[in-house]
């Protein structure tokens, strides 16, 4: 796990990134973070939730890849999200899946990798 702060406006909000590919997740990380967000970065849905079973209380969006190794993946860790803290605002992403089989709950997005930037400030800024 790795905790990195930025000073910006947006710097009171956490995002939780989700992902097993270390270079997407150093993608994700930057982009949150030269949008001013603190991030915490985990590889697997399994010790991203037992972060957020601890601390989902300072959490605001978590950014979940859908495909992860072990038993949590990014559909299982976002219905889970969904059940105990409705108001963590999840996206998911997959360059894999389409959105229209996953069945996700309305108030969860999904963002097809590769992702553009705006596509990202696109979802942030639907839930600010």
């Amino acid at each position: 796990m790795n905790e990195n702060t930025s000073t910006s406006d947006a710097s009171n909000q956490i995002v939780v990134v989700v992902e097993d590919e270390p270079l997407i997740r150093e993608l994700e990380i930057m982009l949150l973070e030269d949008l001013g967000y603190r991030t915490v970065d985990f590889t697997t849905g399994e010790t991203a939730l037992r972060y957020l079973e601890q601390r989902a209380g300072e959490i605001s969006v978590v950014f979940s890849d859908i495909r992860m190794p072990g038993s949590v993946d990014g559909l299982v860790l976002a219905r889970t999200i969904a059940k105990r803290w409705p108001w963590i605002r999840v996206a998911l992403l997959s360059g894999h899946a389409q959105p229209e089989d996953l069945a996700l709950p309305r108030e969860m997005r999904f963002i097809r990798k590769p992702f553009s930037p705006a596509e990202v400030i696109g979802t942030l800024s639907e839930w600010t």
